[in-house]
């Protein structure tokens, strides 16, 4: 436990960068759609209606949304992107270790990527990166069993099913609620 924390204030003093959290039961939810760079991705797998997820998301939670990658982004702005981050979407891959730096009661939700030379592909990342993080809510699950989640082959491209993200997102708001982390409107 102690390495991943002393990594997270790290990164801070070497970049030079206090990065600001939250405040403590804040609202709105703030949820991070990460999009890989196609151009150096090891595999072709990408969200391609983050669009529609986000708008859904807003509509459904009242959300503040942000949907980005990591390409190009000086380490200072990752940092403090997920500093403010309550729940990080993002199919598993190295786009997911910057986790690191989201506040100690946060979510993750990685659906499985699919790959043309396996198929479904669970996420090794979360269980070699993330299984000494305490107290991080992770949602992964397998599309496959989603009637509405579809895949291109040839492209990778994954329109995630947006009922089945709308569960997993609630999933997660619930238990950040109940931590006090963040705060829910009762509708």
């Amino acid at each position: 436990m102690a390495p991943l924390v002393l990594l997270s204030s790290r990164a801070c003093v070497d970049t030079g960068f206090a990065a600001t959290p939250l405040p403590w039961g804040h609202f709105p939810v703030r949820i991070s759609i990460i999009q890989k760079n196609m151009s150096v991705a090891y595999n072709s797998a990408f969200i391609d209606n983050g669009g529609a997820l986000a708008a859904m998301l807003n509509s459904e939670f009242g959300a503040q949304i942000s949907e980005y990658g990591w390409q190009g982004m000086p380490i200072a702005e990752q940092v403090q992107r997920m500093a403010q981050c309550d729940i990080m979407i993002s199919l598993p891959g190295s786009d997911v270790i910057n986790a690191v730096f989201m506040p100690t009661h946060s979510a993750m939700i990685i659906p499985w990527r699919f790959l043309n030379s396996t198929g479904w592909d669970p996420s090794r990342e979360l269980k070699w990166w993330f299984n000494l993080i305490p107290r991080r809510y992770i949602i992964t699950y397998n599309p496959k069993y989603d009637h509405e989640t579809t895949v291109d082959n040839a492209t990778g491209a994954m329109k995630l099913g947006l009922s089945q993200m709308h569960s997993h997102v609630d999933e997660a708001v619930r238990h950040l609620a109940a931590r006090g982390s963040i705060s829910r409107l009762i509708t």
